[in-house]
């Protein structure tokens, strides 16, 4: 017995280190590409290294097509080759990037990087809660580290300051890495999974973040890494996964308050739980668990806002205030204007957002979900392609989701598509209340929802498995049409982010 308890451990032993090997080859391949490509990314604007990269992944395609054609290709490498896909564009892209340039709120007294620097130069938190010092701070803690150990290296600010990235840069990667493993935890077949995961890889919301000097891109990070615990623990009630859900939420919340939207949906699956243990008369250790899931998550995730609010008099949930008389507000228009319509035919005459001039919520969101907050010039055409990929793949989602809410009966795609149709709401709910109590066209930015692209591609991935599961043949015409789409999608962001 005693044999058997030990075994057991070294072989989780053995499953825990294994499952961190992803995260420490991308951690080394990110550092690596940083200080070996340096100086090559921010010459003549990256021209030369978005070259390298669109031939590598060009490279990469044909790998793929050699492989199935001779009947080399298992779902092993070709999940290794989609993940890498993604994180040579997250990398790529940040790399290329410089570190003034597209960005939000990182310059002024208060922006993001005086936030870093404050914390760099005195290893204090801010005494004020003027503009984003009004943040947790534990993104622009890890951007101080950065910072420092890029300054022991090299004596140059610039060089420091794009360091910074190597967060964000970092998140992005490791929650495509997250990404996957919740498809595969939610037990999706091996077609879906790949279906799911090769969305997460292309999307350029992740790309873009990917060199953002803000905590949206962290914040993100751990909001995937709860979900990813939460359906762990569903399955598996250990302290082990609620401790770490905890912990993630709670970094969540340090990072950004924002992450405590995960609560609701935590909050709903542990009550079902709770009911279906009750109804077996089995509570056991599971009202201890909740106790230690509070006990960590709640100090760990509102100690700055009360911090703040002690301090300052800083409501909790409290959102920087913008003056309703700068060119961002759009509360001047109908709320038909802005929620209620769908001006599609704006949409191509003015293809780049315009955050003091555009005030639907629709039409900007789906401009910041391929561009941020940019404008990019002489690639109009470029985007308008991008565009129809992008409003092909959306109508697939949202008719996949409806697909799947109607008709995936069995217990383990039931907990999967009320999982993934929880976490689309609550994010979709507080971003459609957040711009109506603060009407800026800043507010109307896909960044924040971008977990809903996680959503978007779990329930294509999920909708495939139920046809297959009813209808054999159509699944393999459906899955022609979703490889194609996603391609197309995928080419586009390719082809756009490597010519900007």
């Amino acid at each position: 017995m005693k044999r058997r308890t030990i075994n057991k451990l070294e072989q989780n032993r053995g499953q825990a280190v294994k499952g961190m090997v992803p995260y420490l080859l991308c951690l080394v391949y990110v550092l690596l590409s940083y200080v070996l490509l340096y100086n090559i990314a921010l010459d003549a604007g990256g021209y030369h290294l978005k070259t390298v990269i669109f031939s590598t992944i060009a490279a990469i395609a044909i790998i793929i097509l050699f492989l199935a054609y001779f009947n080399k290709l298992n779902y092993k490498k070709l999940i290794v080759l989609i993940i890498f896909i993604g994180i040579i564009m997250r990398v790529g892209y940040m790399l290329c990037t410089p570190y003034d340039t597209r960005q939000h709120d990182i310059f002024g007294d208060a922006g993001h990087l005086e936030y870093i620097y404050t914390i760099f130069s005195t290893w204090r938190l801010p005494t004020s809660n003027n503009q984003q010092f009004y943040h947790p701070p534990l993104f622009h803690f890890l951007g101080a580290v950065a910072y420092k150990i890029a300054s022991i290296f090299y004596n140059n600010q610039e060089f420091a300051y794009n360091a910074v990235r190597l967060i964000p840069g970092l998140a992005s990667c490791f929650t495509l890495i997250i990404s996957y493993k919740i498809f595969k935890n939610l037990k999706f077949s091996k077609t879906a999974i790949i279906i799911s995961t090769l969305i997460i890889s292309i999307n350029p919301a992740f790309i873009y973040l990917s060199a953002s000097i803000n905590n949206d891109m962290l914040a993100i990070f751990f909001m995937a890494l709860v979900i990813l615990y939460l359906i762990k623990w569903y399955y598996a009630q250990s302290f082990k996964n609620i401790l770490i859900m905890a912990i993630s939420l709670g970094l969540g919340m340090m990072t950004k308050l924002s992450a405590v939207m995960m609560a609701p949906v935590i909050a709903i699956v542990f009550i079902y739980v709770l009911i279906k243990r009750i109804r077996n008369r089995y509570l056991d250790d599971l009202l201890m668990q909740y106790f230690i899931f509070g006990a960590v998550s709640i100090p760990l995730g509102m100690w700055y806002s009360l911090r703040n609010l002690i301090l300052f008099k800083q409501p909790i949930g409290y959102v920087n205030q913008i003056s309703k008389y700068t060119d961002l507000y759009c509360g001047n228009y109908s709320i038909t204007q802005r929620f209620l319509s769908l001006p599609l035919q704006n949409l191509f005459a003015n293809i780049f957002p315009d955050v003091t001039g555009d005030y639907n919520i629709y039409l900007y969101t789906l401009k910041s979900s391929l561009f941020g907050e940019w404008r990019f010039n002489d690639y109009e055409m470029q985007a308008k392609l991008f565009m129809i990929a992008n409003i092909i793949l959306i109508a697939i989602s949202l008719i996949s989701m409806i697909y799947v809410m109607l008709n995936a009966k069995d217990s383990e795609k039931r907990f999967s598509k009320w999982l993934l149709l929880l976490v689309w709401v609550m994010q979709v709910t507080s971003f459609f209340v957040f711009n109506i109590n603060y009407p800026f066209g800043c507010t109307m930015d896909f960044r924040y929802i971008v977990i809903t692209v996680l959503t978007g591609a779990g329930f294509i991935g999920l909708a495939y498995d139920v046809v297959r599961q009813k209808h054999e043949y159509i699944a393999k015409i459906v899955l022609i049409i979703l490889v194609l789409s996603i391609i197309l999608f995928g080419f586009n962001c390719i082809w756009f982010y490597t010519s900007i």
